[in-house]
């Protein structure tokens, strides 16, 4: 479902309104615009020395089952890449140098019978050599897989955007740019 269908009622002043989809809602009483823009979120193209990339098995919905990777949403007041190492500590307990962003694409995310819109900012970065990833929060991270990226089937992958920069990340690494 769309999110702006999900407002029933003003955010603001509570007055009662007709769900429509839009980019944004205005009260017709108190004038509050709210716009429905998309949240932030932040996930890694993570080697480790022999080249492999970490994809976690997602537990839980939505895509539970699919590979993904570490990743999540970027809290308030916090950088992307400060969420990505926050995310890969509360995940699989490791920690992560040479960040450097990639590629970002649009996404939704379904929670609570809600689709909100999302831009996944993708980054690559190196597991740390004195770090080991191992399942740290079982209710997000069913299984840890290193694989390498290069055999890795796109479409084996939870979210379309995910799929995007494996692809693009793949690309990159058969046509290097010259």
């Amino acid at each position: 479902m769309h999110p702006s269908l999900s407002f029933k009622h003003c955010p603001s002043c509570g007055t009662p309104r007709t769900p429509t989809l839009e980019k944004a809602i205005r009260c017709s009483r108190c004038d509050y615009l709210f716009y429905l823009n998309p949240a932030l979120s932040a996930a890694g193209l993570i080697l480790n020395q022999r080249g492999e990339m970490l994809f976690i098995v997602r537990g839980k919905a939505p895509s539970a089952g699919k590979l993904a990777l570490v990743g999540g949403f970027v809290d308030f007041e916090e950088t992307p890449e400060q969420a990505l190492s926050r995310e890969i500590v509360e995940e699989v307990g490791a920690s992560i140098e040479e960040i450097n962003y990639f590629a970002a694409f649009p996404n939704s995310y379904q929670y609570g019978g809600i689709v909100y819109p999302v831009i996944d900012l993708f980054f690559t970065a190196r597991l740390h050599p004195d770090s080991a990833a191992s399942i740290k929060d079982r209710a997000e991270v069913a299984a840890l897989e290193w694989m390498n990226p290069l055999d890795v089937d796109s479409d084996s992958l939870a979210f379309p955007s995910m799929r995007q920069v494996l692809s693009k990340w793949q690309q990159s690494k058969r046509h290097p740019i010259s």
